[in-house]
C-alpha cells in the first residue's frame, strides 16, 4: 500500500509540473505540431489571382487599444440657428420650404407687427427733432463765429464801411445792427470830442467836458455790449450743442429699443434704418442670419405669431458634430484631447470609416444617461450623413506593448473555432488560434502563431471555401 501510495504522489507531482511548465510556455510557440494541422489547401494561380490574396509576415509589436462609445450625428451649434418671431404679429409671405439651400442675409419671410410700426415711428420723430437741433446749432455757430469777427473789427476801430463789407453776408442776427449802431454812436462821441480840445474860456471847458463825459459813457456802453454778446453767442452755441447732443442720445436710445425689440445685437443692422420716405413701418423683413439649408418651417403665411416663436430651423450641414457618450468605466482610460483624430462608423455605410476631430470632452455628467458628452467635429460632404443618425467613435484607451497581432481580416471562423491560414511554399495551412483584444482593426493572437510566419490577411475566405470543400470530397 505504500507503494502504491508512493507512486501516485509521484505520477501526480509529475502532472502538476508539466501543467505549470505549459503554463509557463511563450504565446508564440503554442499550438499543434504542424503535422496535426492537416493538409494544405492548395489554389491555381488563377484561384489565387481572383481570390487577391495578400499575406503579412508575423511580428511582436504595439497594440494600440481602443473602444467603441455610441454615440449619434447632431448639428454643429455653430452653423445652426433657430429664428424665432422678434416680436408678435402675422406671418405676411413665407418665401421658403424645408430643403431649400439660402444664403446669407436672404429674405425668408415678412412679418408685420404694430410694436415694430410704433418704435420706427418714434425713431422717425426723435430724427426729425436732430435735424431740427442740427440746423440750430449751425445757426448758433454762424452767428458767434460773425460777433467774434464784428467785436474785433470794432475793437481794433475800422471804418464801419469796412466791417461791412469785411462781414459781408455773415450770420449775425439782431447783433449786426445794435452793435454796429452802438460803434457809430461812440464814433460820433469820438468825434465831437476831439472837435472841442483846446477851448480855453469857462463856456468852452463846460462843453469839453460834456462831450468827454459823452465820449466815455458811449465807450463804457459800446465794452459793455460787445462783452455781453460775446457771452450771448456762446452760450446760445454751447446750448444749441447740448440740443444736439440731447436729440442725437434720443435717437441712439430709441434705435437700441428698435434693436432689442428685433432681437438683433446691433442697432446698426438694416432692420434699424429706417428712411424718413418709408411709408409701411410696420413690415419687417426676416432673413437668413447664415448660409445653408432650410431644415424646418414652423408656420405659414397668415398665421399669428408670439415673441419668441421659432419660425425656421436653417443650419449647415457641410459639418455635423458626433457626440459620444463616455461611461464611468472609461473616463479613466480614455486618451482623447481637443483637437485628436478618432474614427466615427455608422451601421448604416459600415464600410465606410469617418475621420474626425475631437472638438471638446464634456466635463458635466448627465444625469440622465449618466455620462460625460465626447464632441466630434466631421465633414460632411454631399450631406451623406444626417442629424440623429447612430454612430460609434473608436477612441484610445491604452497600449498593449510587445504582442502578436493580426489585422482582423484574417481571422476566420471554421466549425466554431477562430483560425487564419499559414503561407507555406506549396500551398496555405490553416492555423486555429486563441484571440485576445481587438482594437483598431487589429486582433490580438494568444497561442497558436509564431513570429516570421506568413499569414494571409486578404482572400482568407476564398481559402475556407476551398478547405470546407475538400472536407465534403
Amino acid at each position: 500500500m505504500i507503494a502504491i501510495a508512493t507512486i501516485g504522489a509521484t505520477a501526480w507531482w509529475a502532472s502538476a509540473w508539466w501543467s505549470h511548465q505549459d503554463e509557463q510556455t511563450p504565446i508564440e510557440t503554442t499550438g499543434a505540431p504542424e503535422a496535426e494541422l492537416g493538409r494544405l489547401t492548395v489554389l491555381t494561380a488563377a484561384k489565387a489571382d481572383v481570390a487577391g490574396i495578400a499575406t503579412q509576415t508575423v511580428t511582436r509589436r504595439s497594440m494600440r487599444l481602443t473602444r467603441f462609445l455610441p454615440a449619434r450625428f447632431a448639428y454643429d451649434d455653430r452653423s445652426h440657428v433657430a429664428v424665432r418671431a422678434a416680436t408678435a404679429g402675422v406671418i405676411e409671405s413665407v418665401f421658403v420650404k424645408p430643403g431649400d439651400c439660402v444664403e446669407v442675409n436672404q429674405r425668408i419671410a415678412v412679418l408685420r407687427s404694430p410694436a415694430i410700426g410704433k418704435a420706427r415711428s418714434e425713431i422717425l420723430r426723435l430724427r426729425a427733432d436732430l435735424e431740427l437741433a442740427e440746423a440750430e446749432r449751425q445757426w448758433q455757430s454762424g452767428i458767434c463765429n460773425g460777433v467774434e469777427k464784428l467785436v474785433a473789427a470794432i475793437r481794433q476801430g475800422m471804418p464801419v464801411e469796412e466791417i461791412e463789407q469785411a462781414l459781408g453776408e455773415a450770420p449775425l442776427g439782431n447783433y449786426r445792427g445794435r452793435l454796429l449802431t452802438l460803434y457809430s454812436k461812440s464814433r460820433l462821441a469820438n468825434k465831437l470830442s476831439d472837435s472841442v480840445t483846446g477851448i480855453s474860456d469857462a463856456v468852452g471847458r463846460r462843453i469839453v467836458r460834456e462831450r468827454q463825459s459823452g465820449q466815455q459813457q458811449a465807450r463804457a456802453e459800446l465794452d459793455a455790449v460787445l462783452e455781453q454778446a460775446l457771452f450771448e453767442t456762446q452760450q446760445e452755441c454751447k446750448t444749441a450743442m447740448a440740443r444736439v447732443d440731447a436729440a442725437n442720445r434720443s435717437v441712439i436710445v430709441a434705435r437700441q429699443s428698435l434693436a432689442t425689440l428685433l432681437g438683433i445685437t446691433t442697432m446698426h443692422s438694416p432692420e434699424t434704418n429706417v428712411s424718413p420716405n418709408e411709408t409701411d413701418l410696420a413690415r419687417l423683413e426676416i432673413r437668413s442670419p447664415l448660409a445653408g439649408t432650410v431644415e424646418r418651417k414652423l408656420y405659414s403665411a397668415t398665421e399669428r405669431v408670439s415673441a419668441g416663436d421659432q419660425l425656421f430651423i436653417i443650419a449647415d450641414t457641410s459639418r455635423l458634430w458626433v457626440k459620444a457618450d463616455v461611461r464611468s468605466r472609461d473616463w479613466g482610460a480614455m486618451q482623447v484631447q481637443p483637437g485628436d483624430a478618432v474614427t466615427v462608423t455608422t451601421h448604416a455605410d459600415p464600410e465606410t470609416n469617418l475621420v474626425g476631430k475631437v472638438y471638446y470632452v464634456g466635463r458635466e455628467v448627465d444625469p440622465a444617461s449618466g455620462a460625460l458628452p465626447l464632441v466630434v467635429e466631421v465633414n460632411n460632404p454631399q450631406n451623406r450623413y444626417r442629424p440623429g443618425l447612430f454612430a460609434r467613435v473608436e477612441v484610445a484607451v491604452g497600449k498593449a506593448p510587445d504582442v502578436i497581432a493580426v489585422p482582423e481580416s484574417a481571422i476566420l471562423d471554421i466549425e466554431g473555432q477562430p483560425s487564419l491560414f499559414i503561407a507555406k511554399a506549396d500551398g496555405y495551412q490553416r492555423r486555429p488560434v486563441q484571440t485576445g483584444r481587438t482594437s483598431a482593426g487589429m486582433v490580438e493572437i494568444r497561442a497558436g502563431l509564431k513570429t516570421g510566419q506568413d499569414v494571409v490577411t486578404a482572400g482568407a475566405f476564398v481559402l475556407k471555401s476551398e478547405l470546407l470543400l475538400e472536407g465534403e470530397e
